[in-house]
């Protein structure tokens, strides 16, 4: 939004009054008050903990799924990039990084699919030279 123009304020405008102190002291019973009692956080630190330590098995199939389709993705692009004769080390680099253990599965057959993918992977990297 653009402003035209700018009009003067009208009315009257009281004047500011500055205050000037030299000097800053804190009152005798300030100085004196006994310290505040201790919080209780220790309850609550462990409290937070355990909710974020408590997983959703839902949520975590969901994840371990996304996993998969991540890895199902990552090689896909690798036999994309060896087809059209594209460098496909940062492929191979993201293959390798997925290897890394993931959450227990506890879904038999995300499992097996799992175990399918990681020796996929491990595979591609041997016909690449790349030792997982």
């Amino acid at each position: 939004m653009r402003i035209p123009s700018t009009t003067p304020v009208s009315g009257p405008v009281a004047p500011v009054s500055r205050i000037r102190t030299d000097t800053f002291s804190v009152p005798d019973e300030a100085a004196h008050a006994a310290p505040p009692p201790p919080r209780q956080q220790s309850a609550s630190v462990d409290m937070l903990l355990a909710i974020a330590n408590a997983v959703d098995p839902r949520d975590q199939r969901e994840r371990q799924a996304r996993r998969c389709r991540t890895a199902l993705d990552l090689l896909d692009g690798l036999h994309a990039g060896l087809l059209s004769g594209d460098p496909v080390e940062s492929q191979l680099q993201a293959l390798a990084d997925w290897l890394a253990p993931g959450a227990p599965v506890e879904d038999e057959r995300l499992a097996a699919l799992m175990q399918e993918i990681d020796l996929r992977i491990r595979v591609e990297l041997a016909k690449q030279g790349r030792p997982p």
